[in-house]
């Protein structure tokens, strides 16, 4: 059984308003994409390696309005796209990389914004390089960027492997501090106090 996405996790900014509330955006459950804290944030690689693959053309048009629920609308547009000849890994992951790190572990990220992915297949890229813009591409309710590490280039025959942290810092509450563990598992969750 293939699993790609077992270990995969969404980042996301949520910042403080009201009492106890948070949003990710400004005004909170703003209707326009643009006043999303998130949204056309620098993407960076996790680590040097070989793009597999990747496609910028997901549509900005189908996600300007993040109330929308996606899954109204995502079918539809995802048929819209492979009808136009649109590649099917480009049409359900939105606009996207994936990164071969040449260890047997590949990077994916999706959702990225239209016109903003930087990277080919075949480029070489260096940890920290810019390879896309956070969006609301695709099954995307409001933009983040969905990460994962997988097994192989196909995202739909690969297996997911757990993704390490070295560089964060400790979990702010009510967040899980996982510091012990230094990794994620299914459903945890951390907030981060990340100056911007």
């Amino acid at each position: 059984i293939a699993t790609p996405q077992e270990f995969a996790f969404d980042v996301v900014d949520f910042r403080p308003y009201d009492v106890g509330g948070f949003s990710p955006s400004d005004p909170p459950e703003s209707s326009d994409v643009k006043d999303y804290f998130f949204f056309e944030r620098e993407v960076l690689a996790v680590g040097d390696g070989i793009v597999a693959a990747s496609g910028g053309q997901w549509p900005n048009r189908f996600a300007e309005n993040p109330m929308i629920n996606p899954d109204d609308r995502i079918i539809d547009q995802t048929q819209e796209l492979l009808d136009g000849g649109m590649e099917f890994a480009h049409a359900i992951l939105g606009n996207y990389a994936i990164i071969d790190h040449q260890n047997g572990e590949f990077s994916v990220y999706a959702h990225m914004s239209e016109n903003t992915v930087t990277v080919q297949p075949g480029e070489a890229v260096r940890q920290g390089q810019v390879i896309g813009k956070v969006g609301n591409t695709s099954n995307s309710d409001f933009p983040h960027l969905h990460f994962h590490l997988m097994d192989s280039e196909d995202f739909l025959t690969a297996n997911g492997l757990p993704v390490r942290f070295s560089n964060l810092p400790d979990g702010q509450p009510p967040g899980w501090d996982f510091k012990d563990g230094n990794t994620l598992l299914y459903s945890d969750y951390i907030f981060l106090n990340i100056p911007a």
